[in-house]
């Protein structure tokens, strides 16, 4: 019978050391700590007495504060609350996604770009192809509100030098140099008026004072800026059943090239001379 209350009594002492929870075990840890440090610390006091030295005391010397810890993890008997106290000391790496500039941009080179390399993103593109052109027309100013022909404006063309002289053609046949930066600077051809309607300007190549034009009297006529003088290059002799419509001016070759209403195109020399 002893032998037998001995084994049961060995028993229950394995049974409880291995039911020793993980909190005891570190609490245990804690008081050692404690001891061993409550020992030096007063090792080290009985020192500095003897060497006279007990003004300043090291923080680091004081004893572990238990109680502290006790407050933050609970009683060792409560395993929940040291499971939910010990999970807050763990560090969880934050992912954070990321999208690529190509895919957050709304500049339309990006997606230009996407919708070759075969990423087609239909409805991205016409917003990006919209916000452009809202964009530049933003930035647009008004600079300068002028109304110098009593006939509504036909043709317009800038100044291949100046950027602030553009010249304007009207239905009359008027010619208006507008010069954007001075009003004081602007000048004026006049036209013929009725059946004069100017359909195509361009400056003249080799001297900017000339300005060559196509009109609905059937003419391409180069103009003296300063109204003075005038020069037919050519003439369909009878401008209620043709006229022309279009004209240009080839420096390199000197050459002008005019479109007619029925569909014809006539080139010709700086002279006004006609080249088949």
């Amino acid at each position: 019978m002893p032998e037998k209350v001995s084994k049961k009594r060995k028993t229950k002492v394995e049974n409880e050391e291995k039911k020793e929870t993980y909190s005891k075990r570190l609490r245990k840890r804690m008081m050692k700590t404690k001891e061993e440090d409550a020992l030096e610390d007063t090792t080290l006091h009985g020192s500095n007495h003897d060497n006279g030295d007990n003004d300043k005391i090291d923080p680091s010397d004081q004893p572990l504060n238990t109680n502290t810890i006790n407050d933050r993890i609970g009683s060792h008997d409560d395993i929940e609350t040291v499971d939910k106290a010990l999970s807050q000391f763990k560090c969880e790496p934050k992912l954070h996604g990321y999208t690529p500039l190509a895919y957050r941009s709304q500049n339309l080179v990006h997606f230009l770009q996407q919708y070759t390399s075969g990423q087609k993103r239909t409805v991205k593109l016409k917003q990006s192809l919209t916000s452009t052109v809202v964009n530049m027309i933003s930035d647009l100013q008004l600079c300068r509100n002028a109304s110098p022909f009593d006939r509504r404006v036909t043709t317009m063309e800038w100044h291949p030098t100046n950027p602030n002289i553009l010249a304007v053609g009207s239905k009359g046949g008027d010619i208006m140099l507008w010069d954007t930066a001075n009003v004081n600077n602007d000048k004026m051809i006049q036209g013929i008026g009725a059946g004069g309607i100017m359909n195509a300007i361009k400056f003249w190549p080799s001297d900017n004072n000339f300005i060559l034009s196509a009109a609905v009297d059937g003419t391409v006529r180069l103009n003296d800026v300063d109204g003075r003088n005038s020069r037919v290059l050519a003439d369909t002799m009878n401008p209620h059943d043709f006229w022309y419509c279009s004209v240009d001016v080839n420096d390199k070759r000197k050459m002008v090239v005019a479109g007619d209403n029925v569909g014809n195109t006539q080139l010709m020399t700086y002279e006004g001379k006609q080249v088949t």
